[in-house]
This record gives C-alpha cells, structure tokens and sequence, in this order.
C-alpha cells in the first residue's frame, strides 16, 4: 500500500485539534495537513494516489505538502486518464502529464487557481448568510493562471522541451476558490468572451430570441482591463485546448472526470486529434462561430 501522506499526523476529530495541528505544521499548506488528518479525507487521497503513484515524478511526494490543491489535481486528473485506458508518463522537468498518441505529442499542464490578494482577492465563503457569487474575481484569477501557463509554455518551447507542432492543454481547478458558478462554466467566459443570457424582442412583434451577451474585459479594482478573450486571440495559437474543474479533488465528481470540461481552441496550429479527449464534455466554436452552452 502506497501512502500521499508521508508524515505521521494523528487523526483528529474536533476544529480544535485541527487548527492546533495546522498551526504546529505552519510550513505545510494546511489543506495538506486537514487531508492527512481526517480519516474520511486521508482515505480518498491515499485511494488516488494508489492508482497513481506509478507516474508520479520524483517531487510530487515534497511538493504536494506545498502546493496541494495543484498537485492533487494533476493526480485526479491522471486517475481520470488511467480510467479512461489513456497511459502517459510524468518527468521532472517539463509539463505534468505527456500523452503520446497517433504519433503525436499531448502536453497538459497543470494548475489551481489561488484566492489572490489585495481588493480584487476572492472573498471566504461564509456559511450562513447570503454573499453575491464573486464571478469577476473568479474569472480575473482564472485569466491570471491561463496567462501564467501560457507565459511557462512559451519558455518549454525556448528551452526545446516541447516542440513547435506538439500539441499543448492548460488544465485548470478552480476548485479553492470556493462559491459556484453561474449558469455556464466560468472558464467559457475567460477563454470566449462569453458574458451573460439576453432575451429580446422584435420591435415589430415576434417570437422572443435568447442569446448571450459578450463581455471582452473584466475590470479590476485599479481601473485595469483584464482580457476574456484568450482563444479569440491568435497570440494563444499554440494552447490547443483548456481543460477545466469547478470542485476541489476532495469534492470530485462520483464519477471520475464528470466534473472536468474540455474547451478547443479553434484557432490552435495543432488541434487535437478527435478521439483522443472526447469523453469530457467539450465546448467548442462551429464554423459561425457558435458555441453550444
């Protein structure tokens, strides 16, 4: 039996015991520590890792008492791929996962949003009274790690780690940021500009029409504009889709990979192979530029 946890917290029972615990191992991410202290919790962790300890590289083990949000998904998310027959393989340097399919190289690279800091921080969920869903700064915090990757998949391509025509996914949880999203995965918004659902009518009379309005910027505190339109920009050509979750890994779906969404960027030079992905509910543009929602 392979074990996520390598220190021996106890088990505890009580908020109490918890935060003692957190504040004892402060050099720890204390989702680290909640996790491999809570026997319900410690349990579904350890059953992942089980499946995939295998292709883990050899600083999955340290990093993940540092970066856990971020590396558990990269976890779930190859358990998903294992579910689904897809093998690939993990090293030190470069993108999390490689798949090597049809000849092709498919690099995906990891990460999970942070609450940020400052005015445009995303504010605590507070159990008991009624909050506005904080969607701005949501999407603010998902642009901001779709910009950060694509900025890291730039300097793989500068040091040779993936080439040119290899085939490259940001994959991304949103998970810790807590609240929900609204009607439509908040991803759609960051990548496609999409805004909100609109009805209108003709002056003359007529059947009423449903559409959605586009919101191109989302302006931050400082008056900045932080853009909504990374695959409308032919900059991001080499990002040939984005995958996505709303839940943390301990709140996955019942199913493996239910909750994940696959978004195509159809401006991509090297798309995805159809069939390769496909088992993930996908979003992509047709030929007038439609999205089904």
């Amino acid at each position: 039996m392979k074990y996520l946890f390598t220190d021996n917290f106890p088990l505890i029972t009580t908020e109490t015991e918890l935060q003692t615990l957190i504040k004892k191992y402060s050099n720890y991410d204390s989702y680290y520590v909640a996790s491999g202290s809570i026997k319900e919790r410690k349990n579904k962790f350890d059953s992942l890792y089980q499946k995939y300890y295998q292709y883990a590289d050899s600083n999955f083990l340290k990093e993940i008492k540092k970066k856990f949000h971020q590396r558990t998904w990269e976890m779930y998310l190859g358990c998903v791929l294992l579910e689904k027959g897809i093998t690939f393989s993990s090293k030190d340097i470069g993108p999390d996962i490689l798949i090597e399919y049809e000849g092709k190289k498919i690099w995906i690279e990891c990460v999970a949003c942070e609450k940020g800091k400052g005015e445009d921080r995303v504010p605590e969920t507070i159990t008991g009274i009624v909050q506005n869903v904080p969607s701005d700064e949501m999407l603010i915090r998902i642009a901001s790690v779709l910009k950060e990757k694509y900025e890291k998949y730039k300097k793989y391509i500068e040091d040779g780690i993936v080439k040119d025509s290899d085939q490259f996914v940001i994959a991304v949880s949103r998970g810790a940021l807590d609240h929900v999203d609204a009607s439509i995965p908040l991803i759609l918004r960051a990548v496609f500009a999409v805004g909100y659902q609109t009805i209108s009518r003709p002056i003359n009379g007529g059947p009423l029409k449903y559409g959605w309005s586009t919101i191109p910027f989302i302006l931050k505190k400082n008056g900045s504009k932080v853009p909504m339109t990374f695959f409308l920009e032919k900059e991001h050509e080499g990002i040939s889709a984005v995958m996505y979750t709303k839940n943390t890994v301990l709140n996955h779906s019942e199913i493996l990979g239910e909750d994940i969404v696959l978004v195509y960027n159809e401006l991509a030079k090297n798309p995805l192979q159809k069939g390769v992905l496909d088992f993930f509910k996908n979003y992509k543009c047709d030929e007038n530029g439609n999205i089904s929602l």
